[in-house]
């Protein structure tokens, strides 16, 4: 489930034509997404998938860095850093 996440995740990104880079838990490596984008993106693309058959929460977390490249950012490079929680029984 995971990869199948990672790989809906890197086509979004792909598709958006802002993100230059991106890297994630499942793929650690700095990959080209669109040379004409401007950011780059890290991100876990599902977390907690280990527990999904048990109707428990899962989510996918991320941050978006004000440069082409992952290497070499500093956190004052951060842009916007979210979270997003799936499940059926999540309350606010």
């Amino acid at each position: 489930m995971d990869l199948v996440a990672n790989q809906i995740i890197f086509g979004c990104l792909l598709n958006a034509g802002s993100v230059c880079t991106g890297s994630s838990e499942e793929n650690p490596t700095e990959d080209e997404i669109s040379p004409t984008g401007m950011y780059s993106t890290v991100f876990t693309p599902l977390t907690g998938a280990a527990v999904l058959d048990t109707n428990a929460a899962a989510g996918s977390i991320w941050g978006t860095y004000d440069s082409r490249k992952i290497i070499g950012c500093k956190g004052r490079d951060l842009k916007v850093a979210a979270m997003a929680t799936y499940g059926k029984y999540i309350s606010f």
